[in-house]
């Protein structure tokens, strides 16, 4: 059997590990893997059987004419696609595994034609909403994509799909013949969580497909509870865990105090100005925030993996401020380091969570989030019995043995028929 999975990017931010992952696991059990990806350099030593489609000058110009409505967000950038499908034709793969597509660097509708049209056994692995909304990585409150024909008349064009031109209900409609040119035998929808898997079925464009959930999975040698941490090289870190009495961490990628913003990190600084007894410790790729509350310490990027293991280690609890997402790498690696999550309700992460060890509330709603925080951090917990039981679930091994059952039902469908 022979997988190819194809991605935005390889062995970067969440997708690309996730797909490094599997890449990995499969190479692990002698299956032959190959990967295809977009954007970016590759970030790992080890890329065997790895290919770059798409350069990223051609993803730029893409953006820019998509922007302005020349072409659709999802039906560009024809020679990278026509570099992808070269590789398809070369490899000849039982089955072809996609992830995220979404930064303009290929032709999702040319490329699930000729899957569907080539009898390719496909699966499908939504991180975010566009396959089923055909436009909207968040759909949010939106429910235009439900409808046959769906969308048109976008309510929030600029912000959800990221254009100018309103060309929704074309691109919609696309979406949905794209699918349609795949039999219901040979395509496979992955939801990353329960709430995920119930708005994939009440998609027109991907309800006939059988879809199943499947949750991330993440490198549980480096997430879990450590009973004595190694603060050598942290001394900062070590005198934050010294003199602070409780801490709380919120890991995202981008931190604002626009009330706007879905990430949330307005809340952050209005819950530190309510709490002034808990530290409240930021880590963020990008943050936009030039003033905070004394009790808040922006600690900016990890400088690795391990850095962000100790900093939830040390942590008496993870906030969850998103508006939306479809699963939450945050929560879950919190919880396989030993330490609770509060939250808002965003869509993926109530479901995925563990139940006895998180709690989520109504978006925005700050009160009922400091009554939780309090309620949590008053709770008789054992880090270790956190992670023991989050570490068993959420392991990158037990996602890629997911996968693997997957792909092998579909290659014994394919020699079958």
């Amino acid at each position: 059997m022979k997988v190819l999975q194809v991605n935005f990017v390889y062995g970067y931010g969440s997708t690309g590990k996730i797909v490094a992952d599997i890449h990995a696991g499969l190479l692990k059990r002698g299956i032959k893997s190959i990967v295809c990806y977009g954007r970016r350099d590759c970030l790992l030593e080890e890329s065997q059987n790895v290919y770059k489609f798409c350069r990223e000058y051609e993803s730029y110009f893409y953006h820019l004419l998509a922007l302005f409505g020349i072409i659709l967000p999802y039906g560009g950038n024809y020679l990278s696609t026509k570099r992808l499908l070269k590789v398809v034709r070369k490899e000849k793969p039982d089955v072809v595994h996609l992830h995220c597509l979404n930064g303009y660097c290929v032709s999702i509708y040319t490329l699930l034609k000729y899957l569907g049209t080539k009898n390719i056994k496909t699966v499908v692995t939504n991180h975010a909403e566009f396959y089923y909304t055909a436009n909207c990585g968040h759909a949010y409150e939106c429910g235009k994509w439900r409808y046959n024909p769906g969308c048109g008349e976008c309510p929030s064009l600029r912000t959800s799909v990221g254009v100018l031109v309103d060309r929704t209900a074309i691109s919609w409609q696309k979406m949905k013949n794209s699918f349609s040119s795949h039999k219901k035998d040979n395509l496979m929808m992955i939801a990353v969580s329960p709430w995920e898997q119930i708005r994939i079925k009440s998609s027109p464009i991907t309800k006939e497909y059988e879809c199943v959930v499947v949750g991330n999975g993440i490198d549980t040698s480096i997430f879990n509870y450590k009973s004595k941490i190694d603060f050598n090289g942290y001394t900062h870190l070590y005198q934050i865990r010294k003199t602070s009495q409780v801490l709380a961490l919120h890991v995202t990628a981008s931190f604002s105090a626009d009330p706007s913003d879905i990430k949330g990190g307005y809340y952050i600084l209005e819950l530190a100005k309510l709490m002034p007894e808990i530290k409240f410790i930021v880590v963020s790729l990008r943050n936009n925030v030039k003033s905070v509350p004394r009790n808040v310490i922006i600690w900016g990027e990890a400088g690795s993996q391990k850095e962000l293991a100790m900093l939830y280690n040390i942590a008496d609890i993870s906030l969850l401020t998103s508006k939306r997402e479809t699963f939450s790498m945050v929560t879950v690696e919190s919880l396989c380091c030993g330490t609770p999550v509060v939250g808002f309700c965003a869509g993926g992460p109530e479901t995925i969570a563990l139940e006895h060890y998180s709690s989520f509330v109504e978006y925005g709603n700050i009160i009922a989030m400091m009554d939780e925080v309090k309620a949590m951090l008053n709770k008789q917990y054992n880090k270790s019995d956190i992670s023991q039981e989050a570490v068993m679930k959420y392991s990158r091994e037990k996602m890629t043995e997911r996968y693997i059952e997957i792909y092998n039902k579909m290659y014994r469908d394919k020699n079958e028929s």
